[in-house]
Parts: C-alpha cells; structure tokens; sequence
C-alpha cells in the first residue's frame, strides 16, 4: 500500500507544481479527514464497478474496471484523462489493499495536489 500512497502524491505533486493542476480545497484531506475521497470510492469502486458492473449486470472485471475510471474521469471537468486513469489507479489499490487502499491512495493525490501548489 505505501508505493500507491507514495505513487500518487508524487504524481499530484507533479502534476501541481510542472503542469499547474489546481489546488485541491484543503477539505478534502485536511478539514474532512478522508471523507471526500471515502465517498468517491465507495460510490466508484465499491457500488459502480464491483456492484453495479460486475455483481448486477455480470462485466467482466477488467470491463469494469475501464467503465468506473471513465465515469469517475468524467465526473471532474477539465481533467478527465487525469482522473480516469486516477480512478484506474485507485481501482487497482482497491484491489490489493481494500478500501483503505484505494482510500489511501486518493488521499495522498490529492496532498500531493494541495502541496505541489503550494510551492509556488
């Protein structure tokens, strides 16, 4: 689990301070204390891709996997290419970890995010 959490900050830290990605609000791991990113994975991992996609209408886990990462692209304008393959990463700690995995591992992005920021 801690190459996913050092993985993803990294990559957000990067992403802020060499592209310029925004700041993420300082709630979302500060003030809400992993609550945001909790209720992301539960929604994306938990009831889309292994519900939703895999229990209820029998897709093929890799399939899933694909359609959840779109759809949680899809859910943050501007950076959709980003998050998709954020919401892969996450899926893939999810598996290997659980929920704290995947949870972990939003958190420390989005540090990452709020640090890279920071620097400037």
């Amino acid at each position: 689990m801690l190459w996913y959490v050092l993985a993803c900050m990294a990559w957000g830290f990067a992403k802020a301070s060499v592209l310029g990605a925004h700041r993420a609000p300082g709630s979302h791991f500060l003030g809400g204390f992993g609550l945001p990113e909790l209720a992301e994975e539960l929604e994306y991992r938990v009831v889309m891709e292994r519900g939703l996609g895999q229990r209820m209408l029998g897709v093929n886990p890799a399939a899933a996997r694909l359609a959840q990462a779109a759809l949680f692209g899809l859910a943050h304008p501007g950076l959709e290419v980003d998050a998709a393959v954020g919401g892969f990463v996450y899926s893939k700690a999810f598996d290997q970890h659980g929920l704290l995995g995947a949870v972990a591992s939003h958190v420390a992005h989005n540090a990452g995010v709020w640090l890279g920021s920071s620097s400037k």
